[in-house]
């Protein structure tokens, strides 16, 4: 269920009707709370020097002169939006919408624009004939305060879009992001963990996609619960973040007999969506910067200093990554047996992930390889001596190396610089080894 909930959070967290669809129910809510307040108010409230007494010609002007407007403004909003998520999406690419569409600011700008307007479309047709000069209207006072507070998130929207649509701060929302994902992973341990895929033998019912797409979530608790439940073991094929096609091969439940019972339940333990998700893909998040990286370095942009910022974040994520333990693929009963095999993101996949391609694209830049180097050998420096994941980073200098020496574009001194922090780097790597290595 939590898996369930998370899933459904991170859908509609990226949608941009869900606050101007609140916005609309509370204004619905506090237009008619207005009205009918406004016939039992007492004579303290009628003397509180901020509530409007006008007429009834003067309260509608006010109002349809402030809904004629918030509509107008919302509209200009709108166009704001898009016009961003455009600018987003042939600067930065497509993968980087999604943190323009969960932008709170966004959101709640829309919400309050749409929410205000509703409001006083729903109080107008209280200004009837028995309207009364004299007395107090805290209706039409709340209108005006709506536009008031209308005007303010107005300008801080457009300052949040000019601030968002800068590299630097792009990418660092991506960071954040991925620094709490990461910080929700357990404290390593000095163990390694096992990842071998299952030899489980005995009757087993394998289960197909009913649709084609993203895995997003796969709730693992939950699965072993119920295998534990009904003494079965679970095989999932794909994890989070992997495509699967309809028809391919999901699931294998082992101890169950009836396929419709083994579909049912992978159902309900596998969500599949258009599109990855982070909420069990840290390499979603990876991919993202690298993706800013590698459009920053393409001929038509030509910005390597935005690729070296990206560079550093995903230095200091997987930094921070060496002190976490990623989710394990076998999960236990009470009993220590193993019920459920997950695959998992693994050290190798992220290193991979964040080197490979800006490796492979960024040969022609010595201040990119150079910046590659160096954040390979802050990474060794993180890892204690002897660790197992000390392999992956080594395989990454070897490339490194290989790729340096095929490439003849490098000047003399471009070289000499990178072969320096190559041989640092590789002095780094040798003395992390030294134990256990």
């Amino acid at each position: 269920m939590k898996t369930y909930l998370r899933n459904l959070f991170e859908s509609v967290s990226q949608s941009l009707w869900l606050m101007p669809a609140l916005s609309i129910s509370l204004a619905v809510f506090m237009a008619y709370a207005m009205l009918q307040w406004e016939g039992t108010i007492d004579s303290d409230w009628k003397d509180f020097p901020f509530v409007l007494r006008s007429g009834r010609e003067a309260s509608l002007a006010i109002v349809s002169a402030i809904v004629g407007s918030l509509i107008t403004v919302a509209g200009v909003t709108f166009s704001i939006t898009i016009v961003s998520l455009t600018l987003a999406s042939s600067q930065f690419g497509p993968r980087l919408l999604r943190n323009f569409l969960q932008s709170r600011a966004s959101q709640f700008t829309l919400g309050a624009l749409v929410g205000s307007f509703v409001y006083g479309i729903l109080i107008m047709p209280g200004i009837d004939e028995h309207w009364v000069a004299s007395e107090a209207h805290p209706s039409v006072s709340l209108m005006i305060a709506l536009a008031c507070f209308c005007v303010c998130m107005i300008v801080y929207y457009i300052h949040h879009v000019a601030t968002s649509i800068q590299a630097d701060s792009l990418v660092s929302v991506v960071y954040r992001e991925l620094e709490c994902r990461i910080e929700k992973l357990g404290k390593r341990e000095n163990k390694r963990p096992k990842v071998d895929t299952p030899e489980w033998n005995g009757r087993s019912v394998e289960v197909k996609a009913e649709r084609s797409g993203y895995v997003t979530a796969i709730d693992c608790e939950g699965a072993l619960e119920g295998a534990s439940q009904r003494n079965l073991r679970v095989r999932f094929f794909k994890r989070a973040g992997k495509f699967v096609a309809k028809g391919e091969p999901l699931a294998a439940v082992f101890g169950e007999s009836e396929p419709k019972a083994a579909a049912k339940m992978v159902r309900e333990w596998v969500f599949v969506g258009e599109k990855r998700t982070p909420e069990q893909d840290l390499e979603f998040l990876v991919d993202q910067l690298v993706e800013v990286a590698l459009r920053a370095i393409s001929p038509g942009i030509n910005d390597p200093n935005t690729a070296l910022v990206c560079i550093d974040y995903l230095a200091a994520a997987m930094r921070q990554l060496s002190e976490r333990d990623l989710p394990p693929c076998y999960y236990l009963d009470t009993e220590d047996a193993e019920r459920v095999y997950c695959p998992q993101t693994d050290y190798d996949g992220l290193v991979n992930g964040v080197f490979d391609q800006l490796r492979q694209s960024g040969r022609s830049y010595p201040e990119i390889v150079i910046r590659l180097i160096e954040s390979l050998e802050s990474i060794a420096r993180s890892l204690p001596e002897g660790d197992v994941r000390l392999a992956a980073l080594q395989r990454q200098w070897e490339q490194l190396a290989e790729g340096h020496d095929t490439c003849d574009k490098d000047s003399s001194k471009d070289r000499a610089d990178v072969v320096r922090s190559l041989d640092s780097c590789k002095s780094a790597l040798a003395a992390r080894r030294s134990v256990g290595g």
